[in-house]
This record gives structure tokens, C-alpha cells and sequence, in this order.
């Protein structure tokens, strides 16, 4: 909550040196504030803090704009205000926000389910020991590490299934291979390569030079969708652009790769060696979606 953090930042230091005592510990020899001072600047920050978390809530998703979601961040500041200002409380209400927003991310991104109550028993046995066991400790990081790096694998494996069975990423992919098949039989000198990428030359290099992955290659191209949307052009820039076949996509790197100096040529690519199914919605590309690109090569690092 940035601007509660910001607008209340000055109470906040105010408050900062009280949280580490509890009030039978207060010093009877400090300055204290009149009952009514009390009462009024209770009410006051009471209601500033209440108007900020909800400026905050109103920015919230539509669907968590919910009663049940302001009954949530009651009770939370209710568990919290109710707990004390010790230290270690401070220190535990701290760690709890933490593990909770690592909970949520572990549920919403990989699926992975934690049983708090398991977790508390975890955490106690550990905590309460004398000291600290730093090769069980690496030991059990590792394991994490490995399960959470298959985790995520398979979540993308997931992921990727599921969208490329989306309605548009398999009418693209249809529509594209009717487009390929048409124009290989349409027009005999377009090539096809292993990973299905189609290709023509219209003029071919004024010299052999090897293009590998890491070769830098000045080029101007337009890229254009198979109804002849332009989505990116070097020409219409006005200025050449330079990089090498590992800094683009797949279809595009092994394209260059078939040319060299002063080469022209188009370059159809299939979906699934473009964008794929997640596409590229901010220059208008779908997912699946069949790209075309015509390329002139200006020069050949050496």
C-alpha cells in the first residue's frame, strides 16, 4: 500500500520507537498525552488509515472487490492490533506476511498446496532448537530447489498445453498450414526446411559468407501477417536493423542463416517457430499465428 506507507510514514516513525515496549513497560517519567489528545488522534488515524487501504482496495481486481475480501482485511488488522507490539510478536507477525505471500505465489504459479498446520509443526521443531543444523538445512534447500524446478517445468508443459488448445491458437495454426500448402503448390521455387519453415530467394548473395547463431547481420525487413498487415517494418524506419539469428525468433534465425551479403528473399514462418501459442498480442500477432517477413541483407559481420 504504497500511499499508506508514504502519507503515513511520519506517524509511523513517531510510533517506531513504542513497538519494542509493551505498556506495563511504559516509562512514567516520558510526557504523556491528554486522554482526549488520545481519543481525537485515535479517531483521526484510525480513519486516515481506513480511507488509504480503501484507495488502495478500489484498485483491486473487479472480482476481489468483494464484502468477504474488506471482512478478510478486518479481521487481519484485528489478528494483528490485537497481538501486541513486543518485539518478537512484531518479528512473527513479519515473517507470517512473508510466508503468506510465498504461499500464495507456491499455489497460484506451481499448484503446490502447504497445510499450514503441517507447516507450524515444521517450523516450531526447528525454530526451538538450540542451534542450527546448516547441513540439514543445505540439504533440504537442495531438494526444494530440484522439485520446484520440475514443478515449474511441468507447469509450463501445462500451460503451453493449454494454450495451444485454444480456440484461436488452433484456428491460426489451421489457417496458416492451408496458407503454406497453397502457396508451395501454387509457386515451385518456395523451399521448405526440416522445422517447416518455407522460404524463396528473389535475389541471391553477392558472396558466401557463414552465418552462424552469434553472427551480427545488418538487415532490412518487413514483417507482415498472410492478410498483408504490416507489423513491423526496418524499411518504414527508415533504418536498417542489426543482430544476430539467436537474438530473434526460430523461423527468423534459420532464415538468415540460408542467406548472406546482398541476399533478398521471403520468409514464411509457422507458428510454432514464431511466436507460438502465446503469440505477440502487442504488435497484433495471435497465437499460431503465420508470419511472413521479406528480408534484403545489407552486410555480414566477419
Amino acid at each position: 500500500m504504497k500511499k499508506f506507507l508514504i502519507a503515513a510514514g511520519a506517524a509511523m516513525l513517531v510510533l517506531a520507537s513504542a513497538c519494542t515496549k509493551s505498556p506495563e513497560q511504559a516509562d512514567d517519567t516520558k510526557f504523556q498525552a491528554p486522554a482526549e489528545v488520545n481519543d481525537t488522534i485515535t479517531s483521526y488515524y484510525g480513519y486516515m488509515i481506513g480511507t488509504y487501504v480503501l484507495n488502495d482496495f478500489q484498485h483491486f481486481k473487479p472480482e476481489t472487490q468483494t464484502a468477504q475480501t474488506k471482512q478478510d482485511i478486518i479481521k487481519g488488522m484485528r489478528i494483528g492490533l490485537s497481538q501486541g507490539t513486543s518485539e518478537g510478536t512484531i518479528m512473527g507477525l513479519q515473517i507470517a506476511c512473508q510466508v503468506l505471500g510465498e504461499i500464495d505465489t507456491y499455489e497460484q504459479r506451481l499448484g503446490v498446496k502447504i497445510d499450514r498446520e503441517r507447516f507450524m509443526r515444521e517450523f516450531i521443531k526447528a525454530f526451538e532448537c538450540d542451534t542450527v543444523d546448516m547441513e540439514t538445512m543445505r540439504d533440504v534447500n537442495q531438494q526444494m530447489n530440484l522439485i520446484f524446478t520440475r514443478l515449474q517445468q511441468q507447469a509450463d508443459d501445462f500451460q503451453a498445453q493449454q494454450e495451444a488448445k485454444a480456440p484461436a491458437a488452433v484456428q491460426n495454426e489451421r489457417a496458416g498450414q492451408a496458407f503454406l500448402d497453397k502457396l508451395c503448390q501454387s509457386d515451385p521455387e518456395v523451399k521448405t526446411t526440416e522445422s517447416g519453415l518455407r522460404y524463396k530467394i528473389t535475389a541471391p548473395a553477392t558472396e558466401q559468407v557463414e552465418i552462424t547463431d552469434q553472427t551480427n547481420v545488418t538487415l532490412h525487413y518487413t514483417g507482415r501477417l498472410a492478410d498483408g498487415t504490416v507489423f513491423d517494418s526496418s524499411v518504414e524506419r527508415g533504418e536498417p536493423a542489426t543482430f544476430a539469428p539467436s537474438q530473434v525468433i526460430a523461423g527468423f534465425g534459420e532464415g538468415l542463416k540460408l542467406l548472406g551479403p546482398g541476399a533478398k528473399a521471403t520468409l514464411y514462418i509457422p507458428g510454432n517457430i514464431a511466436y507460438g501459442p502465446k503469440g505477440q498480442p502487442q504488435a497484433g500477432i495471435g497465437p499460431n499465428q503465420l508470419l511472413i517477413f521479406d528480408v534484403e541483407i545489407i552486410s555480414v559481420a566477419q
